[in-house]
């Protein structure tokens, strides 16, 4: 028997999350099931969660309620990060299918094909379907931070201007013309603050046949601009099954030697380990953009978030890099507001804003079962609101600057 599905991904920019999405969507096509968008039109809903923050944890419930409360039941199937990081949360309410391996869909779907743990990527036309299908609560902020980045590079290109890193940034908001592929799961670091370990403890990594595979198939069919890598930690990839990051990239550099390639997201230890390694692999392939994450420019909050890198060792990277590939588009996170910062930290963190294209700031919030929850010394909500503020404004101010830049440095379009 065949079914109407709707897939929903609370968090369609977690891009783990979002390719999860897209093997789900690919194994009920194969299956013969119809995607459908209109939730009034399901026979099932699979709702994929996500648990970073609290926000998340939030919104899920919120979700959830959304769902229950529709005129036409549907079975409702909650699978992601929130069925292992806070089940309770998910378990009180009854009707729910809670699922944490996804093998078990077949429970529900099969009718030709097993689920396999293969198929793992999602392209423009998945994407536009799961960020149409989102139902939580907005980023006011950035939302019109996105709207204002739209706005720049459609004026830029009318002037004929370099649209770089506005162009950049617009397509990381909106999917189109990347392919995300996932190369694994799982990191080696052990932050004091990160949930996500309770989900995904130990790395997991894709062969990189398998990959290629995955790009050839599909890339052949639709010509996407670039091919976005995504884990929890690309550093990490390979060392569960006896290769690295590198070959990853020297292998897809070799077979698609015409496309760009994203990284999402790169561990600043890594950079540490071999950071010339990965100045030399980047050299031979076309590096679109990258997501270096390094939460806090204050080596003191580091050490509390037991977060193990050298900061003034990943800014030398980052100036280096700019030199062999500078039309990659580098970005990162913050984490505002950790227990023991103090505003000088959080200044510190703000200065290393000129390293990076673009960057994404969130409040820390506590974690049950974390390091991080166990710290006394937190920072008041009404610090971190005035502190996310200032990181928004700066924000505009830096894309305000790049513009101006460009219209008097007259960077025309060749």
């Amino acid at each position: 028997m065949t079914y109407k599905v709707l897939i929903n991904t609370l968090s369609v920019s977690c891009r783990p999350s979002s390719v999860q999405s897209g093997q789900i969507y690919h194994y009920l096509e194969s299956n013969n099931h119809q995607i459908v968008k209109d939730e009034s039109k399901a026979d099932f809903i699979i709702l994929n969660t996500c648990g970073f923050i609290n926000w998340f944890e939030e919104s899920t419930e919120q979700v959830i309620r959304y769902f229950l409360n529709l005129k036409r039941k549907v079975k409702l199937i909650v699978t992601g990060c929130m069925t292992k990081i806070n089940r309770d949360r998910i378990a009180k309410y009854k009707e729910v299918i809670i699922i944490d391996d996804l093998k078990d869909l077949d429970k529900y779907f099969f009718t030709l094909e097993n689920f396999q743990h293969n198929k793992i990527f999602f392209n423009n036309e998945i994407y536009a379907y799961l960020n149409s299908g989102v139902k939580v609560r907005k980023h006011k902020s950035l939302d019109n931070y996105v709207a204002f980045i739209n706005g720049i590079a459609r004026f830029s290109t009318t002037l004929n201007l370099s649209p770089f890193p506005f162009n950049k940034i617009v397509e990381r908001h909106n999917g189109k013309g990347n392919f995300f592929v996932k190369i694994g799961e799982g990191c080696v670091g052990n932050c004091s603050y990160c949930v996500i370990k309770k989900a995904k403890n130990r790395i997991i990594s894709r062969p990189i046949a398998d990959i290629i595979l995955d790009i050839k198939n599909h890339m052949d069919r639709q010509k996407e601009k670039s091919v976005v890598l995504v884990a929890d930690d690309c550093g990490s990839y390979g060392i569960d099954i006896g290769t690295n990051f590198i070959e990853l990239l020297e292998q897809i550099g070799n077979h698609f030697p015409a496309i760009g390639i994203g990284i999402y997201y790169l561990y600043p230890k890594w950079i540490e380990k071999m950071g010339n390694e990965l100045l030399n692999a980047f050299s031979k392939v076309k590096i679109d953009n990258i997501n270096i994450t390094i939460q806090s420019g204050s080596q003191n909050v580091l050490k509390l978030m037991n977060r193990k890198y050298n900061l003034e060792k990943v800014f030398q990277f980052i100036n280096k890099l700019k030199k062999i590939s500078p039309k990659t588009l580098i970005h990162s996170h913050f984490l505002i507001g950790f227990p023991g910062a103090r505003f000088k930290d959080f200044l510190k963190t703000i200065s290393t804003i000129p390293y990076f294209h673009y960057f994404q700031a969130f409040p820390y919030s506590s974690r049950k079962g974390t390091k991080g929850s166990e710290l006394t010394e937190t920072v008041s909500e009404f610090m971190k609101k005035i502190e996310m503020n200032i990181v928004i404004i700066l924000l505009f101010m830096k894309f305000a600057h790049f513009f101006v830049r460009n219209v008097f440095q007259m960077k025309r379009i060749p």
